[in-house]
């Protein structure tokens, strides 16, 4: 029984490593003077770093800082006036966000995602954990 645990443990934590994905969330949060006042989150469950800042389809600037789970940082960004669009990329993860420099016109909204796009590692562990706990119900049942 003590193998089944430690065994069923052990895949459990493989499948948090797998699992674990970086996630980027940028918010235009205002404005100072001529400059837009963003916010980026790591949203994910793992350290980033080196994130790449893209302003409207071209390379900005690179962020070369460690940002924890759950962590974030704000910088400024100095623009024309008008329609803009700000990209953070980290490896292959990233988030966008629309702004209007130069009026008082609140940013676009990103879309919503939904509750099982938001939550599918979460789903994919309590699949994992009813899989190995019909498993050892299985070999514990006592035979006929």
């Amino acid at each position: 029984m003590k193998d089944i645990i430690a065994i069923g443990t052990v895949l459990l934590l493989m499948l948090n490593s797998v699992l674990a994905k970086p996630l980027l969330k940028i918010e235009h949060v205002g404005y100072s003077d001529r400059e837009a006042v963003f916010s980026l989150k790591n949203a994910g469950d793992t350290n980033i770093a080196n994130i790449d800042l893209f302003l409207d389809g071209e390379k900005y600037k690179t962020i070369n800082a460690l940002l924890a789970p759950n962590r974030a940082i704000q910088f400024y960004v100095s623009v024309d006036p008008g329609q803009h669009e700000l990209k953070a990329c980290y490896q292959d993860v990233c988030d966008s966000v629309n702004f209007v420099m130069g009026t008082k016109t609140e940013s676009v909204e990103q879309e919503e995602k939904s509750f099982l796009e938001r939550n599918k590692s979460l789903l994919v562990a309590v699949i994992v954990v009813l899989l190995i706990l019909t498993v050892i119900w299985i070999l514990k049942k006592p035979k006929l």
